[in-house]
């Protein structure tokens, strides 16, 4: 047995790097049902709600401005006046702005699948600062008609628009119509307000807006002073846009989070006039919080199955060192049946983890795995108590995998330390062995002579 070390080492070798094709197939499936669950949530979208965008409320007054010009005949040198009349629309934007949002997740099921929807209560608060005749300046020969002027509402999909929201204007409620009148922000929603004076004057608004969604929520700090404060039981926030929250607290119960800004950081005016008048395809700087599962089940499989590789080695390198120090024969299919045994243990936690939260699955897959090695291994090795000890050092990888799996920020730390006391436990164990005697017995007992 000694005298065939080293093509002992080399079948083992090639044994070990085989056995990547089973993990390689698992590690497909793996893939397969992932692109399966992100396709329900994909359906959900198309069928429901997608991601939401509030861009908004923004106050829009019509106007048809009519200019009279004196005009000269090029052939007859004679001077007539001429009208003409063009159509547009003034924006404005709140003076302040404070959005408080309560976001509430729940998940729907699709088959085996779900994905994650959130449902946010929204109070919408601010006012507008008219200036006096618009803003638009007096030239001679030419009068404005100001039509009725209505709140603008961008939303992303308005398909998640909950309820009946109303528009807290002046003192009285006024309903929403769909449809964003002709604006480029998208889709949304539009409430008239009635004629406004061409006076200097400050308008105060409140909206409660109940929208579902999915992925995630922004909003377009519209405001010269924008305040936006959310709040949710969900834990694992990723907070998105070109603003960080100004304060914010994550804790298992969920999470707060308060942005401010104003228009000089936004460069929102800038922003939001190019895409309302069409100039070109901008998006305006953007601030929200996007609700992600750190790590999904298929993310904690394909992670363990890349870990797998490692499992046989250690196993196998296990098995090694019972032959070399307790001078036992194990047989090449032996350590095929084991490597095996070891990769189905993926396989089972995939399917597990489909039907049953994670870490059931985990312990039932890896405690089947252990018994069924623990019941082999024992024959294997001739000796219950080499059984029990081969069972421990397993039992304690999959404790190790499992801590690494349910870890985000310190996987490759714990990873890292890992490996390196699997290493140093083999060189200690092994300090001793005198690998050249073991190798070639004969011609050390011929060198004897």
């Amino acid at each position: 047995m000694q005298r065939s070390l080293p093509i002992k080492a080399l079948v083992t070798s090639g044994l070990a790097l085989a056995l990547i094709l089973p993990l390689g197939a698992i590690l497909s499936v793996v893939r397969e049902r992932h692109a399966a669950s992100q396709s329900v949530l994909v359906e959900i979208q198309q069928t429901g709600v997608g991601a939401q965008t509030l861009v908004g409320p923004i106050l829009v007054v019509p106007y048809r401005k009519t200019v009279v010009a004196e005009v000269v005949d090029s052939q007859t040198k004679q001077r007539s006046l001429a009208t003409t009349a063009e159509d547009g629309r003034l924006h404005f934007l709140p003076e302040t702005l404070s959005v408080s949002a309560r976001v509430s997740t729940e998940k729907r099921m699709r088959g085996i699948y779900s994905a994650l929807l959130y449902d946010a209560q929204q109070a919408i608060t601010g006012s507008f600062v008219v200036p006096d005749g618009f803003g638009v300046l007096d030239v001679a020969g030419t009068t404005y008609a100001w039509g009725d002027a209505y709140v603008l509402l961008g939303v992303g999909d308005t398909r998640g628009i909950k309820g009946t929201p109303l528009l807290h204007w002046a003192g009285a409620s006024r309903s929403w119509t769909g449809g964003t009148e002709g604006s480029t922000i998208g889709d949304g929603i539009h409430a008239s307000v009635g004629r406004l004076a061409p006076s200097a004057h400050e308008y105060s608004f409140g909206i409660d807006l109940s929208l579902q969604g999915t992925q995630s929520i922004e909003f377009v700090p519209v405001g010269k002073q924008t305040t936006v404060e959310m709040r949710s039981e969900w834990p694992h926030p990723s907070f998105v846009g070109q603003f960080l929250p100004e304060s914010r607290a994550i804790t298992d119960r969920g999470f707060e989070a308060v942005w401010r800004t104003s228009h000089l950081a936004s460069n929102v005016e800038v922003a939001l006039a190019e895409r309302l008048h069409d100039k070109r395809d901008s998006i305006p700087n953007v601030l929200g919080v996007a609700f992600i599962q750190p790590v999904d089940v298929y993310q904690q499989s394909e992670r363990a199955i890349k870990y797998g590789f490692l499992f046989i080695i250690f196993t196998f390198v296990l098995f090694q060192l019972f032959e070399l120090l307790r001078k036992l024969a194990i047989h090449p299919v032996q350590y095929g049946l084991v490597g095996v045994a070891l990769a189905m243990f993926f396989l089972l936690l995939l399917a597990l983890t489909e039907h049953v939260p994670f870490v059931i699955a985990y312990c039932v897959a890896s405690a089947s795995c252990v018994g069924l090695l623990a019941f082999y291994v024992s024959f294997v090795l001739r000796s219950a108590r080499r059984s029990a000890g081969f069972t421990a050092l397993l039992s304690l990888l999959y404790g190790a995998l499992y801590v690494l799996l349910r870890s985000e920020d310190m996987a490759l730390l714990l990873g890292a330390i890992l490996l390196f006391g699997i290493l140093a436990a083999i060189m200690v164990v092994t300090r001793h062995v005198d690998w050249y005697r073991i190798a070639a017995p004969e011609r050390a007992g011929s060198e004897a002579h």
